[in-house]
């Protein structure tokens, strides 16, 4: 199956109509006909039987539908990385994420230093669960995530703690 035979047949069981499917992804009633047709000669297989004017979605489209769900949420993530590449890189912003224990007390004493040393950079922050954190920095939807546990992931670097954060003063470390 191409692409927009996924479309079609996304936008067909998304609405449950030719017209409708065609409304939504702005082409021609004969035009989702004519795709839908095509995706079922090359797959020999019917997606959708013609009851009284509406289409009801096979056993085997039942079953394909969620891989086609998936396919277009990782199709957004495509979407949404080529959008911030697109973008302009922002050299006075640094997006962060963290997971929850470390964002209320630990990270904020860290980002007090930085801003003295760097008062025109923006910093965010972001408390997140340890997996979230990585598929954002996959996706690169941040600048730098602090986990508890090693990443293994080929797109993330893991950096070891340069130096010991400073305790506040009257506070053990």
């Amino acid at each position: 199956m191409r692409l927009r035979h996924i479309e079609v047949f996304n936008a067909v069981m998304l609405t449950g109509s030719v017209s409708a499917a065609a409304r939504l992804i702005n082409v021609t009633q004969q035009a989702v006909s004519r795709i839908l047709a095509h995706a079922e000669l090359q797959l020999g297989f019917a997606l959708f039987q013609r009851t009284r004017g509406r289409l009801v979605p096979t056993r085997e489209a039942q079953i394909l539908h969620p891989h086609f769900e998936q396919l277009f949420a990782q199709l957004g993530d495509v979407q949404r990385l080529a959008a911030r590449l697109r973008q302009e890189e922002r050299k006075d912003e640094l997006r962060i994420l963290t997971v929850f224990a470390l964002s209320f007390e630990v990270l904020p004493r860290a980002l007090r230093a930085f801003r003295i040393q760097y008062p025109g950079v923006a910093v965010t922050i972001d408390a997140l669960h340890s997996p979230q954190i990585v598929a954002a920095l996959v996706r690169q939807e941040a600048d730098l995530g602090f986990v508890f546990t090693g990443v293994a992931h080929p797109c993330c670097a893991p950096l070891p703690l340069l130096a010991p954060l400073q305790a506040a003063p009257g506070r053990p470390r």
